[in-house]
């Protein structure tokens, strides 16, 4: 059973198979539709992965103190970087509390 897991950890983390392995063109492609919609610079963002087995690819963009979940709506075994969604409405984070007393 470890040797099971570890074997898919490596093709995981080896770029042959995955959500983990999402190419440069989706990334790319996901950070331009993002940088619209969030109103931010591309090099602001952050993207992280949302892995769920049930659902199709999906990020997390964060940038500029605003966040969004973008699914792809394609294939993600090719190279071309199809189709990133807005899957959320921009939501702006609140600011910290102040932990300052009057």
């Amino acid at each position: 059973m470890k040797r099971h897991a570890a074997v898919l950890f490596v093709w995981l983390v080896s770029g042959c198979g995955g959500f983990g392995a999402i190419r440069a063109s989706h990334q790319d492609a996901i950070r331009k539709r993002a940088s619209f919609d969030l109103d931010c610079p591309a090099a602001q963002l952050e993207l992280v992965p949302l892995e769920d087995a049930e659902a199709p690819p999906q990020y997390g963009v964060k940038g500029c103190g605003k966040r969004a979940v973008y699914v792809n709506v394609s294939d993600l075994r090719t190279d071309t970087p199809g189709t990133w969604v807005l899957d959320s409405g921009a939501a702006e984070r609140a600011p910290a509390a102040s932990t300052q007393t009057p």
